[in-house]
């Protein structure tokens, strides 16, 4: 109950303790403090979530933060993690898929040294591909951003002559990360490639501002890497993963996340908490700076989550019966055998759903036609296999 004794200390005078708790949460925080070298306890929360509809697809995104205490009464985040998670209702080809948006920590404390910080990551993400697998999701996806991205971090902006190294590390690590979850059984294999090549990768679980920076890298890529080591360009081609959780479908595996969803927050979309954090200025370069910014994050988590608009069992039920009247209602919908196409064009939803379902601004969609394009190369070529 938030009182238990996990490393050096307990969780007991937590504020983010007083966050919505969830099934989630409670399997990261206890495979997290499972660490015998964790210096303080730590607590992790899903701290937003949302039915959403953007790219034409049912699916369910999730914002996941870590908090480490640091003192009494003082916690700091630590690390931060968007997934869009495509259950059951969702249509092929993103059904029982996993998409993980964005990942990101905070800079070291002092005397907190790497390999904690990296224990820490390995085993949030390893619980959480531990628990989708049981919840009989079958694959996740994940990407490293390409160097053109400015905006892909959360907690802090890496300089432009600094992205390019970053996006190098940060392949390196996923590998690392990835060889670890197969060699402790959590995941069944993994594969990696570039954008347009990898198998099993459809590109209708991108995000369209995803989609639209790794069109632009392809076409720039020499300048992009011009100046540095030869072997720069081809490890960023292998900056896309496709992990399979299971080595077949799970029949005995739960229901594909049934739970109730958390009430939405500013956090529950990372565009949202980039706009909070830049136009109140929330700082995480030092530890007092990443405790008044936690504290007065949390405080604020904590108050909408008790007086904000709950996505509950009947919101999240509206918004799958109005996307499947959308796709039951089209007189172009092609035969089951035929490439789906039609989940690119979109119209705006009823307003029983408007205050649930995002759907993508017009900046956002600009690269429709190439997302097509894709989807269409997708079914020709069929689902393909990881090797």
């Amino acid at each position: 109950k938030g009182t238990a004794g996990f490393g050096r200390g307990s969780l007991e005078g937590m504020q983010s303790l007083k966050l919505a708790q969830s099934p989630l949460s409670r399997h990261l925080t206890e495979e997290v403090n499972k660490i015998g070298k964790l210096a303080t306890p730590i607590n992790v929360r899903v701290v937003g979530e949302k039915i959403s509809t953007a790219g034409g697809y049912l699916h369910r995104c999730k914002a996941i933060f870590a908090f480490q205490k640091v003192a009494a009464d003082k916690e700091i985040i630590i690390f931060a993690m968007y997934t869009n998670e495509y259950g059951s209702e969702s249509q092929a080809p993103n059904a029982g898929r996993i998409y993980l948006e964005c990942i990101d920590s905070v800079a070291l404390r002092p005397h907190e040294s790497g390999e904690e910080r990296d224990a820490v990551i390995k085993a949030i993400m390893c619980g959480y591909f531990q628990y989708m697998r049981g919840c009989g999701f079958q694959y996740v996806h994940a990407r490293v951003p390409p160097p053109n991205d400015a905006s892909c971090q959360i907690f802090a902006r890496r300089p432009g002559n600094l992205r390019v190294q970053s996006a190098v590390w940060m392949t390196r690590w996923m590998r690392r990360l990835l060889r670890h979850a197969v060699q402790t059984k959590v995941i069944h294999r993994f594969n990696c490639g570039s954008h347009g090549r990898i198998l099993n990768y459809p590109p209708t679980v991108l995000p369209s501002n995803h989609l639209l920076m790794e069109i632009i890298f392809a076409e720039k890529e020499d300048k992009i890497c011009s100046g540095h080591d030869p072997s720069v360009p081809e490890l960023l081609r292998e900056r896309m993963f496709v992990i399979q959780l299971q080595s077949q479908p799970d029949h005995q595996a739960r229901a594909l996340d049934k739970c109730k969803p958390l009430p939405l927050t500013f956090a529950s979309s990372r565009r949202d908490l980039n706009v909070v954090l830049m136009g109140e200025r929330y700082a995480f370069h030092t530890v007092p700076h990443a405790v008044r910014s936690t504290h007065a994050i949390v405080g604020r988590l904590i108050e909408e989550q008790a007086k904000g608009p709950q996505v509950g069992e009947r919101s999240a039920a509206a918004a799958s019966s109005s996307v499947r009247h959308w796709l039951d209602d089209r007189h172009d919908m092609p035969p089951p055998s035929q490439p789906l196409r039609l989940q690119l064009k979109r119209r705006p939803l009823g307003p029983a759903t408007s205050s649930v379902v995002e759907e993508l601004t017009p900046a956002e969609d600009n690269c429709t036609s190439a997302l097509e394009d894709e989807l269409m190369s997708f079914n020709a070529g069929g689902m393909g296999s990881s090797s």
